[in-house]
């Protein structure tokens, strides 16, 4: 990406911030790292990270996907789970929903830690880029994820 629409990107998502319902906003831990990545800088450094396989259905295709969810825990954070930036704008409203009750539910385990951020990113195992992420079916692996990457304290 060039630093043109990576500086667009984040005007969007400032945007997006300052207008979304509570459920739909990007934490502050999010923009520390686009900011990091606007710079040319590498993102905050994790304590741990988690990665899980997960199927996605790519709907052009209507194959499914295998793919991999890598969970990083993210200390002196603010309590938020986002993606990296070059997945924050193509998530459907149902797919943003099913990451806010993953983090949601993390809370009523009592195994979210506050302090610390959850940053986390998908792959396609073929190495092709992800278009677009729709749905809700996220949100069981980004739970099942939440809880070990807490539980292993």
């Amino acid at each position: 990406m060039t630093a043109a629409t990576l500086a667009d990107m984040a005007f969007c998502l400032l945007a997006q911030r300052l207008m979304a319902p509570s459920s739909d906003q990007l934490p502050l831990g999010f923009f520390r790292d686009l900011t990091q990545e606007l710079l040319g800088e590498p993102p905050r450094k994790a304590e741990r990270d988690l990665s899980l396989p997960v199927l996605l259905v790519d709907t052009a295709r209507n194959e499914g996907v295998v793919t991999t969810l890598t969970l990083e825990l993210v200390p002196h954070g603010s309590g938020g789970l986002y993606p990296i930036p070059v997945l924050a704008l193509i998530r459907d409203p149902d797919f943003r929903r099913a990451e806010y009750e993953a983090r949601v539910y993390g809370e009523e385990v009592g195994l979210w830690q506050k302090g610390r951020d959850v940053r986390w990113r998908l792959q396609r195992c073929d190495g092709k880029p992800i278009v677009n992420l729709t749905g809700p079916s996220i949100g069981a692996a980004a739970a099942l994820g939440i809880v070990k990457l807490f539980a292993e304290e």
